[in-house]
């Protein structure tokens, strides 16, 4: 049920936005860069997940660095509407399928998508603009997604000759580098926190301790939102306890 639940929802989003964002202005850009947030967005992202591609050319300045023209413009729009058709046609009675069959149906919707965005790219786009493409997919890869998975996937592991050993030693560095990044984050999220609750007169201060009690550490996902009583924390993070801040006037 799950599974399919999960795959539904990426269908859907697929057809939900299937709409022609070259022609609009921004390129359909949202917080976080290329694609809005959490990664390339748009049609073309399609089965990709957003890793690059195609999707890339939602953004106005990817557009601009590959020189783009209108008549490119127009048969990106061609294949984007293309795209949505026969993806929405695929859709259709995916549900009543065993989950078994939706899971084949699943990958051979990929491979299709794939195979039909590499095509529209060597129809559409010149060679120096799908080469310099492939260079700013990279590029999205290693800024928007783990640096350790992105230089360990399939494709630039073997462009770099990346051993398993170093995958390993990539994927130890990642978490090293996770945790102290989280560490810094924590101690930055509990300075900027005791900044705002110095505003705080000593009074009230003693009155918002009595109000919270006893420190209670979240556990992940728990009561209190996104990141508990610490306030927006990532992904569900524990959030720091709530101290006393320094006694002001």
């Amino acid at each position: 049920m799950k599974s399919w639940i999960r795959m539904t929802m990426v269908l859907g989003l697929m057809l939900c936005t299937a709409t022609v964002v070259m022609a609009q202005p921004g390129g359909g850009r949202g917080r976080g860069g290329q694609g809005g947030r959490g990664g390339q967005g748009g049609f073309f992202g399609g089965f990709q997940g957003g890793r690059g591609g195609l999707a890339l050319l939602s953004d106005e300045a990817v557009k601009k660095d590959l020189g783009i023209n209108d008549d490119q413009t127009k048969k990106l729009e061609e294949f984007q509407t293309k795209m949505r058709t026969e993806m929405g046609t695929a859709f259709q009675g995916l549900r009543n399928l065993s989950q078994e069959e939706r899971t084949a149906k699943f990958q051979e919707l990929q491979k299709k998508s794939a195979e039909m965005t590499a095509a529209a790219e060597k129809e559409i786009l010149l060679p120096k603009q799908i080469e310099r493409l492939k260079q700013i997919s990279v590029q999205s890869r290693l800024i928007r997604s783990n640096t350790s998975d992105a230089l360990a996937s399939e494709e630039l592991s073997k462009d770099l000759g990346i051993t398993d050993a170093q995958k390993e030693a990539l994927k130890k560095a990642q978490d090293e580098a996770d945790a102290e990044m989280q560490a810094g984050i924590t101690k930055l999220r509990e300075a900027a926190r005791q900044k705002v609750l110095g505003v705080l007169t000593a009074e009230q201060q003693a009155k918002l301790k009595s109000l919270t009690g006893e420190t209670i550490q979240f556990t992940r996902g728990g009561p209190g939102g996104r990141g508990g009583t610490g306030g927006r924390g990532a992904g569900g993070r524990p959030g720091a306890p709530l101290t006393r801040p320094p006694q002001g006037d």
